[in-house]
């Protein structure tokens, strides 16, 4: 079964010794000028990043944070949308980025990564009560997932062969509140997205179920 390898996204702008969580960096880069940290987060990827009130929590917040004492770098997380961290990343915008990414060759062409700390699956997300069996019980569903994430490369991608051309095509959302406003409100069938934020999803929202049909 193939399973999501997530980890902190980083740009290598400073050092740190080996701590619980790992981090890589590029040959070469000196430590920045700064002992403030500058993390960009989408925080709606309950249990690794979301808002607690007007605090960033989760357990990515949690990691960083313990590095950060640990070290004596102060952590200032800073919100965006999961699709463009990586590209503020390397831009420079920020100097990390932690929003459970996955590892792929593509993003390691552009950014380092801490080594990965967790493995998830792909589950489906619908109004509960369904009969749900398989892939193929998703066919000519209206299927959605946040732009960017493996959620939404697995339904476009990875599903094509179980459903029909007719339902090829995938909503990509920015937030999960909108992917679950939309599921709740039958603008969309099924929410493909990993297995944790499901679980969260349906324990803040019982009308909806976790579906584990999916080959991933």
């Amino acid at each position: 079964m193939n399973r999501k390898i997530m980890a902190i996204l980083m740009a290598a702008v400073f050092i740190l010794p080996i701590v619980t969580v790992s981090i890589s960096f590029n040959d070469g880069v000196e430590a920045a000028a700064t002992d403030v940290i500058v993390v960009e987060t989408s925080p709606d990827f309950a249990p690794y990043d979301y808002y607690y009130g007007t605090e960033f929590v989760g357990i990515d917040m949690d990691i960083l944070r313990a590095i950060g004492m640990d070290t004596g770098y102060t952590i200032k997380f800073v919100q965006n949308r999961f699709d463009s961290i990586i590209t503020s990343v390397t831009a420079g915008n920020c100097d990390m980025g932690a929003s459970g990414f996955t590892i792929t060759d593509e993003r390691k062409n552009s950014v380092n990564f801490s080594n990965p700390y967790t493995t998830i699956k792909q589950v489906a997300v619908g109004k509960s009560g369904l009969n749900v069996t398989s892939e193929r019980d998703l066919d000519g569903k209206k299927l959605v997932a946040q732009m960017g994430t493996s959620g939404e490369y697995y339904a476009a991608e990875s599903l094509k062969g179980a459903l029909n051309e007719a339902n090829k095509n995938v909503t990509g959302l920015n937030t999960y509140s909108d992917i679950v406003f939309g599921l709740l409100n039958n603008v969309y069938d099924f929410e493909i997205v990993d297995e944790p934020v499901a679980q969260a999803q349906v324990t803040a929202n019982p009308s909806l179920e976790v579906y584990d049909v999916l080959k991933a």
